[in-house]
This record gives structure tokens, C-alpha cells and sequence, in this order.
């Protein structure tokens, strides 16, 4: 797998950093940020991938990720991750709550992580790999082992029959 550029900021709008992982290391994935932020870059990059005779800007190498924590229930992901303490002082939201709603943070039932991920593939016109963040400070080592089991349970099995052809 061939991964060139992993965002984490906002980068004020500048689809520059595109054309630079297309010359260089070939691959695209953006974190972090709003996907209506992101799909510029990621249209970006996949014309320039084009551009530099890599193959088509459908086959460009994409992906997405963010910090995930599922729970059965909404309410229990929510409350499981304000126990954890975010730092959200240097988001610029004002409640974990417009966190969640307004960037790639994702925290929710496996139904929400998937409507999601559904929306982020929408937005960048699919991709291929997703990433999940799942280690949070704070966060004991056992509700890390937790969120790879309802990860491997609810996430991923859906994931596999969603996009199997992708």
C-alpha cells in the first residue's frame, strides 16, 4: 500500500499538497477534516495523478480515516469517549457534539460509523482504504481491545459487503 500524504490540519484550502503526493509518493489520505473540506484536495490530487501518467484519477490511491469510537449504542459511544477527556481546544467547535457533526470525528453506533464512512465516500468519490484512529489519551487499554472487537463485529464485515467492488 503506497500512502503519500496523511493530513491531520486544515490546510486552509491550498489543493497544492496534491500535486506533491503525486510526484512523490503516489497516494492520498486526508484525516481530520470536514470531508466537504477535504474532497477539493482529493479531486485535486486525483486530476494531477492523472497528470503524471499514473493511471486514471478513478485509480488513484485514496483513502480516509479519522478517530473512531463505536459503541451498541449512541449514547454509549458518546459517553465512553467525553470519560476519555478529548483535548478539543484546538478544534474549532465549542462542544464535542459539533465535533462530531461538523468534522471526521467519528463516535456512534456502528449505524453512524457507517452512514459516515458512506457520506466520506460520497464526498471524494470513493476510495480505498479507511483508517481508524482508535487510540485516544486517556483511554484505557482494554476500550481500545473493546473498539477493534466492535470494529471487526459491525464495522468491517459491512464494510466488506458495501464495497467489495471497489
Amino acid at each position: 500500500m503506497e500512502i503519500g500524504i496523511f493530513s491531520t490540519g486544515n490546510l486552509a484550502g491550498d489543493p497544492s499538497v496534491g500535486a506533491t503526493a503525486t510526484e512523490r509518493l503516489r497516494g492520498l489520505v486526508k484525516l481530520a477534516q470536514r470531508a466537504e473540506q477535504a474532497a477539493p484536495h482529493v479531486r485535486y490530487f486525483r486530476e494531477r495523478y492523472a497528470a503524471h501518467g499514473h493511471g486514471t484519477a478513478e485509480s488513484a490511491p485514496v483513502g480516509s480515516g479519522a478517530k473512531v469510537h463505536v459503541g451498541l449504542r449512541s449514547q454509549d459511544a458518546l459517553r465512553e469517549f467525553e470519560a476519555q477527556r478529548p483535548d478539543l481546544s484546538k478544534w474549532p467547535y465549542d462542544t464535542l457534539e459539533e465535533a462530531i457533526r461538523h468534522s471526521a470525528l467519528t463516535v456512534g453506533s456502528p449505524a453512524q460509523v457507517l452512514d459516515k464512512i458512506a457520506h466520506f465516500q460520497e464526498q471524494y468519490g470513493g476510495y480505498q482504504r479507511q483508517m481508524f484512529s482508535i487510540d485516544q489519551p486517556g483511554g484505557a487499554f482494554d476500550q481500545m481491545l473493546e473498539q477493534i472487537d466492535l470494529l471487526r463485529e459491525h464495522i468491517l464485515p459491512a464494510l466488506r459487503a458495501a464495497y467489495a467492488h471497489a
